[in-house]
């Protein structure tokens, strides 16, 4: 027998889906919205590590300082157990003080997430930047695709299915 829950909590969950996508693509201290103050604290730029080869030795860049995360449209839509989650939004980083070399990289992304709560699948999801900048905005569009891009796709489902889970569960 399948559990009834109540629309509200539905919908509040549905929020936190679309927060939950975003979370890790975005943190600041400086933000001035309660979402943006509340990606802040998940510091997204804390893993952003490349390697690159420098005459042929591998040297690793942190730009893992944030700058300032926006989030300018966030919209949840539901039919049933389905939600549709998009979001449009950016983050800056910069590398720590200890890095040997010194820069900023940002990028604008869109995002959107198709999740059932019923049996918490996650059928769609896509993280596409819009636009990268700041003195190693090419590095990271270099990185992008082969490395990033993977790597916060996979983590933002796993972070999604666990949400969904807990909602369901309570727990």
């Amino acid at each position: 027998m399948r559990k009834t829950r109540p629309a509200y909590p539905s919908l509040l969950w549905a929020h936190m889906l679309a927060f939950a996508l975003i979370a890790f693509t975005a943190t600041s201290a400086m933000s001035q919205t309660v979402v943006e103050k509340r990606l802040a604290a998940l510091q997204p730029c804390s893993n952003l590590k490349l390697t690159q080869k420098v005459m042929g030795r591998p040297v690793t860049l942190a730009i893992d300082k944030l700058i300032d995360v926006t989030l300018s449209r966030a919209t949840v839509k539901m039919a049933g157990d389905d939600v549709t989650v998009s979001f449009v939004g950016g983050v800056s980083c910069e590398t720590s003080e200890q890095s040997a070399i010194k820069g900023d990289a940002s990028v604008d992304l869109t995002a959107s997430a198709v999740g059932n709560l019923a049996d918490c699948s996650i059928r769609s999801l896509s993280i596409t930047p819009t636009r990268f900048g700041g003195s190693l905005g090419e590095v990271v569009k270099g990185t992008w695709e082969p490395l990033i891009r993977p790597k916060l796709e996979a983590d933002a489902r796993a972070m999604l299915v666990d949400a969904c889970t807990k909602f369901v569960t309570g727990k």
